[in-house]
């Protein structure tokens, strides 16, 4: 295949995230199975969510192969701003369930959001799981609050596992020389936390409703500055802050 030219999609499937049913075209019909169990039968349709002609066009660009698995990986933005009908979000962070409430932990990647999980499971066994380890989905609900759901979307440590669980607090993870905890207001996350929204951001119109979602988000839920000062010692301060914020 040429370096710019592309395949269009012309494989129609479906997906469930988050309990949202959501029709797909793919490109090519291998990649309904990375997604597992929230790959649904086709029913035939015509019209569906795709990876945009211009991220396929930018991926070539960089050297990058047009692949099932290429095609995955590029479907979260996609079908994040399909969720946004459903008030919900695919956010870029591994979300953990500790005392049947869910914390997503949330950085770019190779900052050490999966270090920090890993410490806490081995030094507190049995205490923590993992809904998702790498794109978590996030659901405004009617109530008020906030559930964490888990995604196809699991990282290179393919973590996942327990159930969706409501979502407690949002940790922005940044390294540091020595380990810290600063409660953002709402105004002071907005920019930490909107790092971390995936999205295709392809038109004013979706950028005013991903800005009203995260609003909503930021209201609900309280977020945290976490600075830390290097394993194993920052996730021992790490549980002790979570625990504090249980009782």
């Amino acid at each position: 295949m040429p370096m710019n030219s592309f395949l269009l999609p012309r494989y129609s499937s479906r997906i469930r995230l988050a309990g949202c049913e959501l029709p797909c075209r793919f490109v090519f019909p291998e990649t309904a199975s990375f997604f597992g169990s929230s790959a649904l039968p086709s029913e035939g349709q015509e019209d569906g969510i795709s990876v945009p002609v211009y991220e396929w066009e930018a991926w070539l660009r960089s050297g990058g192969v047009q692949d099932p698995h290429a095609e995955f990986s590029s479907f979260t933005a996609c079908s994040s701003d399909a969720l946004l009908e459903y008030d919900r979000m695919i956010l870029h962070g591994v979300s953990f369930r500790f005392r049947d409430r869910a914390w997503l932990l949330c950085a770019s990647s190779g900052v050490g959001k999966s270090t920090q999980v890993r410490f806490l499971q081995e030094l507190y066994p049995g205490e923590f799981s993992v809904i998702c380890g790498d794109r978590t989905i996030l659901q405004l609900t009617e109530e008020g609050g906030v559930m964490a759901h888990p995604s196809p979307w699991n990282g290179k440590e393919g973590w996942h596992g327990a159930p969706a669980a409501p979502l407690a607090g949002i940790l922005c993870l940044e390294r540091g020389e020595e380990t810290s905890f600063l409660r953002y207001t709402p105004d002071q996350a907005v920019i930490p936390v909107f790092r971390s929204l995936i999205a295709t951001f392809s038109s004013e119109s979706l950028i005013r409703r991903i800005a009203a979602f995260e609003t909503q988000l930021l209201r609900r839920v309280p977020v945290w500055r976490y600075v830390n000062g290097g394993v194993p010692d920052s996730s021992r301060l790490l549980y002790d802050h979570l625990c504090r914020q249980e009782a």
